[in-house]
């Protein structure tokens, strides 16, 4: 798994993808869709499983990663030098959806939490730390919750989320 929001949220990935080998290598969000990659995370996996040598799976998959690592921190980089106000806004509202919804699925908690951890790490937001997004993120997911809460409700769920 890759975290690569500045990828997604600026639509670089796809031309960043197009450079990779997709001969070995699928890229998916982690709810399986091709799509829609959501909550800024990729999935990497071998297409093949006769026919290519673990070796040649293993250099494909490490070449690909290095890729996208390599372009997600250099956007990175450039996007924080830039203080681009696109990522600013996003990275606010973001935060605000936190602080302030009574409501949250799933998603919509994880792609804030996303934002923010970026905002952390451009150091355009103070008095949070990576850290701290990272407890969020693993907070605000369904098993977390119903483990600290005794309904199996959605809505409670939802609830729930939010004041984490």
């Amino acid at each position: 798994f890759l975290h690569v929001p500045a990828l997604i949220q600026s639509g670089s990935l796809d031309e960043v993808l197009a450079g990779l080998d997709h001969e070995l290598v699928q890229i998916e969000s982690i709810n399986g869709s091709k799509q829609t990659i959501l909550p800024d995370v990729i999935a990497m996996k071998n297409r093949f499983t006769l026919g290519v040598s673990e070796e040649e799976i293993i250099a494909s998959v490490r070449r690909a990663a290095t890729k996208l690592a390599v372009s997600e921190k250099s956007l990175r980089n450039k996007l924080m030098t830039s203080k681009d106000i696109y990522f600013q806004d996003k990275i606010s509202k973001a935060l605000g959806l936190l602080r302030s919804s009574k409501m949250l699925t799933s998603l919509e908690a994880l792609q804030a939490i996303s934002l923010v951890n970026l905002g952390i790490n451009f150091k355009w937001l103070s008095g949070l730390s990576s850290e701290d997004a990272r407890q969020l993120f693993l907070s605000c997911k369904r098993g977390h919750l119903l483990l600290n809460q005794v309904s199996n409700d959605i809505e409670v769920d939802k609830i729930g989320r939010a004041h984490v």
